[in-house]
């Protein structure tokens, strides 16, 4: 049954990465930049959904914020999110706020998107 809810934010420093079940948390990752960010997330979920006898298939909803944010770390958060999102079956959501709370407030009522729109930092970068 999808009953997970995940949360990528690469649009802030430090970025974060949440995992719930239903609305318990059951993981979270605080991260910086770098060019193993994709990476450090997947290990990450994977190492949560294993403790819980779970697999990414049982993702019912990702988030992931659109910024503004740095294009390198930005464009990162978004692929890892939306190939989980694809392999996964999962919905995925475009997510705002600068809070925690916001964030995933944002995740569970946001409306469901078929590819994230980031916006970067800088105007008209990456565009």
């Amino acid at each position: 049954m999808k009953r997970y809810y995940l949360l990528i934010d690469a649009a802030h420093e430090p970025g974060g990465v949440w995992l719930w079940r239903g609305a318990e948390l059951v993981g979270q990752l605080e991260f910086g930049s770098g060019p193993q960010l994709g990476k450090a997330i997947l290990e990450a979920l994977e190492g949560w959904l294993s403790k819980e006898g779970a697999a990414v298939a049982d993702l019912a909803r990702i988030g992931v914020h659109e910024g503004p944010g740095g294009y390198s770390r930005l464009r990162g958060g978004v692929a890892t999110g939306q190939s989980l999102a694809l392999a996964s079956g999962a919905e995925l959501v475009g997510v705002a706020g600068d809070l925690a709370h916001e964030m995933e407030r944002s995740l569970r009522e946001g409306v469901l998107v078929e590819t994230i729109s980031p916006r970067y930092a800088r105007p008209g970068f990456g565009h």
